[in-house]
């Protein structure tokens, strides 16, 4: 019998959920519990938020963008409270909500309210992102490498070595980004005019590019060129790929299997 052209399927919402990133969906959960502690302080009666009518929602949620503080006390940051919007709006979309909180009149009032928030925050010190990242100096790359944090030389320190390249040279910032990554995405090749050897990332899906929108896309896959061609070398990034494929297990060594183990806990600080 012919292959059907057409894939069963099973449940729409499922399908949708299964494409929703881990991390979003924990910040959604979190976020809506949390405002379904306010109502519950506000001795507000409800099964679901979804429930509650457009109104008494917006009032609701006008008074919880205002009042709304961490657990130590301390004000939130402007961007986390409009992060609590959009959460609160993911939840409610997923529940077939009849209102966008985003775009529909309904909850204008509460729309105000935050925008009215943020500003009294900024104008408090709130938003300068104090515990923003900031990159590292050559002098603590050096030092990582020196104190053998970075090397080819253990299971972990070439982990870690992987995971810097993987960083530095292919944008991959977030956690998930990295555990994402699959063998097969990363290969090596000998660049025929010069005949230096160099990795290449061909990306999937990212946190920043996630494949809704098709324009967005690398116009060029990022490239790691070897620096030295000494496979002893640990910021050859050549040296440290060619090096972690020789020891990964041969079974992992097939396409769609992760480039980064999961629990690195597990590795010993040998080979053997």
């Amino acid at each position: 019998m012919a292959a059907t052209r057409f894939a069963d399927v099973v449940s729409v919402d499922d399908f949708i959920n299964a494409q929703t990133s881990k991390n979003t969906e924990k910040c959604t959960l979190r976020d809506v519990k949390l405002f379904e502690e306010y109502l519950l302080s506000r001795k507000v009666v409800f099964i679901d938020i979804s429930d509650i009518d457009p109104k008494e929602l917006n009032t609701y949620l006008a008074e919880f963008f205002i009042s709304a503080r961490r657990a130590d006390g301390t004000d939130y940051e402007p961007s986390t409270l409009r992060a609590q919007l959009s959460s609160i709006d993911r939840y409610l979309r997923q529940k077939h909500y009849e209102h966008s909180l985003i775009l529909d009149k309904a909850f204008q009032t509460a729309r105000n309210a935050l925008s009215a928030k943020q500003k009294s925050l900024k104008k408090a010190g709130k938003g300068n992102r104090p515990n923003a990242a900031r990159g590292l100096q050559q002098e603590e790359i050096t030092a990582l490498y020196n104190k053998d944090v970075l090397s080819l030389n253990t299971p972990r320190t070439l982990i870690n070595t992987l995971w810097w390249n993987n960083t530095l040279y292919f944008g991959m910032r977030s956690g998930q980004e990295h555990r994402d990554m699959r063998w097969g995405d990363v290969t090596l090749h000998t660049d025929p005019s010069t005949q230096k050897q160099y990795v290449e990332y061909n990306e999937r899906q990212t946190k920043t590019r996630s494949g809704i929108d098709p324009n967005n896309i690398r116009k060029v896959s990022p490239k790691a060129y070897s620096t030295s061609g000494d496979p002893h070398d640990a910021r050859d990034p050549c040296s440290a790929f060619k090096k972690y494929q020789m020891m990964r297990p041969k079974s992992m060594n097939v396409d769609g299997a992760p480039i980064l183990p999961i629990h690195t806990h597990c590795y010993s600080d040998n080979f053997s």
